[in-house]
Formats: structure tokens, C-alpha cells, sequence
């Protein structure tokens, strides 16, 4: 049908989307092996021996602009610290996002989490419920506090236990077979990445020259 539409579509990447079952549906966060369990908790309380910690979930309540905007630097602080760009880099991802933020808010789909010690916002997670399934989009991160309490996977499991006690039955982790998500994992799904363009002749062209592009840094290396 997009063909018939004079457009074409073509897969331009494919991964793991690892995710977990949870209620009725599996185990959920008891399944977690008896040494995660451990480290999970040593970890809790290295980090709570620091100072005042708290697990906060404004979702789209209170001042949303101000929330993502957290999010936002943690996200792009983790990235930074790696040298590379984050997503937030570019204005009109960054615009996207605030409008659909906006948008999934107001329909009751968003949820942005957070860790905070001492009132300073460390972590956090932004991602998107939909029914039943709680879609984990983005975590954020400031590396240099606190690294060796891994305050990223002490958020995540925070989020995992209260969307299991909100009823919903799986939290997908989407895209990217990362040790942590494999870790937590009962399941992993095969995601891919289309792309979908107009059938003018400008878009071929464009199309046709980011093939040669591609073939010619294969033919380098």
C-alpha cells in the first residue's frame, strides 16, 4: 500500500528489543536472580548512606517544561561526558519532543521519573504508557554522582515496581540489547528501523548517493 502511494520504505536497521513480563502475564522483578537482588539493595543503601534520596514521578503533573528540560540535561550530561551528541542535540528533535510530551501528557501516556539525592535530580527516565505496556524511551544520567551506587538502575527498577503496581502486565525496554536491559530481560522481540521517503526523482538520487556513500566506506575499510 505505501508503494501504491508512490512511496518507498526500506529497513535501514535491526536490533533486540529486550522487555519484561510482569502481573499475569510473568514474574516480574521476583524473578531477578538472587545476586541482582543483592547488589540492587547493597547499592540502595550505599546511596541512601550519601544523603536523602527520593524516587519522583511528576509525569506530566506541575511545570511539564521544566521536567523534560531535567530530563533533558541528564540525558545529553551522559552522553557529553562520552564525548558524543546525545538525541537532544538538534533544535528540531528537541522541539519535537516538548510538543509530544505536551501531547501524550494530556492523554495520560507520559511518564518522567526521577532519582534525586539531596534534592539534586541524578537520573531519570522518560518514557511513554500505553495500555497495558509501558514503553521505556530514554534514560538520563548524570555519570560523575554517585557512579558506583548505579543510580540509573536503581530509577529503572523503581519505575519497573511501580508500573507493576499500576497493573501494567509488560514493560518493553525497547531498542538495544545493553547489558542492563538483558540483565532484567524475560524476553527479547527483533525491532527494526524504516524508513519511509517519497518515489521523486530528488529523493532517489539522495537515496542512491547515500548508497555510494556507504559502499565506498565499506571499500576503505
Amino acid at each position: 500500500m505505501i508503494e501504491e502511494a508512490g512511496k518507498i520504505i526500506e529497513t535501514v536497521q535491526q536490533n533486540g528489543s529486550p522487555f519484561l513480563l510482569l502481573g499475569r502475564k510473568g514474574g516480574g522483578l521476583q524473578e531477578l536472580d538472587y545476586k541482582e537482588q543483592c547488589n540492587l539493595k547493597r547499592r540502595g543503601k550505599r546511596l541512601q548512606e550519601a544523603g536523602k534520596v527520593e524516587f519522583l514521578h511528576p509525569d506530566g503533573s506541575g511545570n511539564l517544561k521544566d521536567n523534560l528540560n531535567d530530563f533533558i540535561r541528564l540525558h545529553q550530561t551522559r552522553w557529553e561526558k562520552k564525548g558524543e551528541k546525545g538525541c537532544f542535540h538538534n533544535d528540531p528533535f528537541r522541539a519535537f519532543h516538548k510538543e509530544i510530551s505536551e501531547i501524550a501528557s494530556q492523554k495520560g501516556w507520559l511518564f518522567l521519573e526521577f532519582l534525586s539525592l539531596n534534592g539534586e535530580r541524578i537520573a531519570g527516565i522518560y518514557g511513554f504508557q500505553y495500555g497495558e505496556t509501558a514503553f521505556f524511551y530514554l534514560p538520563g544520567l548524570n555519570p560523575d554522582r554517585m557512579p558506583n551506587t548505579s543510580p540509573g538502575k536503581l530509577l529503572l527498577f523503581e519505575s519497573i515496581r511501580r508500573a507493576e503496581e499500576k497493573g501494567v502486565l509488560e514493560y518493553d525496554l525497547l531498542k538495544g540489547t545493553y547489558d542492563y536491559k538483558l540483565a532484567w530481560a524475560t524476553g527479547i522481540r527483533r525491532a527494526l528501523t524504516l524508513r519511509i521517503f517519497n518515489r521523486t526523482f530528488r529523493a532517489v538520487f539522495l537515496k542512491t548517493l547515500e548508497s555510494a556513500k556507504t559502499l565506498i566506506k565499506l571499500g576503505v575499510r
